[in-house]
Order: C-alpha cells, then sequence, then structure tokens
C-alpha cells in the first residue's frame, strides 16, 4: 500500500497517457482525474489487484463517536470513487456518523461500453473489492458493509455469493437494475442471500432501474432482511437529495449493520 500526496498527483497530469489493458485504467490515470476534481477528503491510497495499482479514498470515523465498522464504497461504470452526486456525499457522509469509509477506483468503462462488457471483467473488479478489504482488515476493521452504486451491485452480489466472507454485515444497492442474463446471474443471487439488504433508488430514477424493482423484490421474497425503497421526489443521481439519501442508508446502516465488538 503506498499513500499518495496530492503534490504528486498533480505531477501526473503532465504525463497521463492511455494505457488500457484488459479495460483497467491504472493508478496514475485514475490519481490525476481525481486531482483535477479536487475535494479529496480523507486518505488517498494505492492498492495492489491482479498486479496492477489502483487508487482508493478512506476516511476514518468521526473520532467523537464510537466506530460503527466499516463500509465499503463501490461506484458504477459512469462514475469514480469520488463522484458528487452520491458517492462523495455518502463517504463522507457515513464518516461523520461513526463509520469508516473505504471507497475505491474500479475499472472505467470503455466510451458506448455495455453492461454486460463492463461486468465481463469481474475478475479484476473483485479483486479490487477484496484488495480493499485485506487493506481495511489490516487496519483491524473485520466487519463491513458494502454500498454499490448501479451496476458495481452485481458484483457485490456474486462476492457475498461465492465468498460468504464472515464479516459482511449488510448490502446497500443503490440505484442498481439486477437481471439474469447468459453472463449474470444477479437476481439468483439475491435470492438466495441470507444477509440484510437495501435496495434503494430514486423515485424518478432510471426507466430500468424503477421497470424491474418488481422483479428484485420478488427475487429476495425469501429474505425476511430485504427492505426496498423508492425515495419520493427524488431523480436518477439524487441531485439536492444526497442528503435524504445518506440519512436513509445510515439510519437502515444503523439498525441493521452496527459492528459492535464488545458486545458478548
Amino acid at each position: 500500500m503506498t499513500k499518495i500526496s496530492l503534490a504528486s498527483l498533480i505531477l501526473c497530469i503532465g504525463c497521463l497517457v492511455t494505457a488500457r489493458q484488459s479495460g483497467a485504467i491504472d493508478a496514475s490515470q485514475a490519481a490525476a482525474r481525481l486531482a483535477t476534481a479536487g475535494g479529496l477528503t480523507g486518505e488517498l491510497i494505492e492498492l495492489q489487484a491482479s498486479e496492477r495499482g489502483f487508487v482508493a479514498l478512506y476516511l476514518s470515523h468521526e473520532p467523537a463517536l464510537p466506530g460503527r465498522g466499516a463500509a465499503l464504497l463501490l461506484h458504477d461504470q459512469g462514475t469514480n470513487l469520488n463522484s458528487r452526486e452520491v458517492i462523495r456525499p455518502l463517504r463522507l457522509g457515513l464518516s461523520a456518523a461513526g463509520w469508516d469509509t473505504l471507497a475505491l477506483e474500479l475499472p472505467a468503462a470503455y466510451s458506448g461500453e455495455t453492461r454486460s462488457r463492463w461486468l465481463a471483467r469481474g475478475d479484476m473488479l473483485t479483486a479490487r473489492l477484496q484488495a480493499g478489504l485485506d487493506w481495511l482488515a489490516q487496519r483491524e476493521l473485520t466487519n463491513y458493509s458494502i454500498i454499490a452504486l448501479g451496476d458495481s451491485a452485481s458484483i457485490a452480489l456474486r462476492f457475498a455469493k461465492d465468498r460468504q466472507p464472515p464479516g459482511l454485515l449488510a448490502l446497500v444497492m443503490v440505484s442498481s437494475a439486477l437481471q439474469d442474463d447468459a453472463a449474470n446471474d444477479d437476481l439468483t443471487s439475491l435470492g438466495e442471500l441470507q444477509l440484510p439488504v437495501l435496495d434503494i433508488y430514486a423515485e424518478r430514477d432510471s426507466a430500468h432501474i424503477t421497470r424491474n424493482a418488481a422483479l428484485r423484490r420478488r427475487a429476495a421474497a425469501a429474505n425476511l432482511k430485504y427492505r426496498q425503497a423508492s425515495l419520493p421526489g427524488a431523480k436518477a443521481g439524487f441531485p439536492g437529495m444526497q442528503d435524504y439519501l445518506l440519512h436513509s442508508i445510515g439510519a437502515w446502516l444503523a439498525a441493521q449493520a452496527i459492528d459492535r465488538p464488545d458486545e458478548p
């Protein structure tokens, strides 16, 4: 693991090159993009997965509050680990409420790339997820929740189903349209989970998300810890309603997935 200074990030901009192998964007490119975006509250670190470096943003919980465990955040293929619409408000707000947050940079999608093509990099995506969890474990943060935006929920579901990690307390899917197709079995995986799951989306979210809400609900019918919630009045990306989204997710996590290491 390597800490990256902001000065080093800015220097990366001048030597930015296109480097896409197996759909991956290297750590220097991601760091440079973040440097230009600004708002890098937290510790920017570099991790390794599948022999490639990538960046992540870590923010410890508010010192005045007891720790509630960790929240690992996954963006979708159209955003990044510090996106202002959803990921950044959640990582900052949850940290202020007692969670240590770690947002991972996932491989960027090619222009016009389909959902199935992006998810076909499943091994690479899962490797980054595991690298993030390994880093948290080094800080003795072994109990955690995963918050997955958009299509990254497919990766989180597959990870939870196949590995059944004992430290995973809950899964939050934000604006995620799940489906079963030749490449992915999202709905099947959802139906097999017996983990607390929050499926939250905007009332006026993208059509493919709202259209299959009933399918997701039916798929999870056997899981008594599954909850689906539509935020009234919210549009895709939750513009102007990030606080409402944060409160909804934070309240649910507080009820379902607080790390309580001192309890018998």
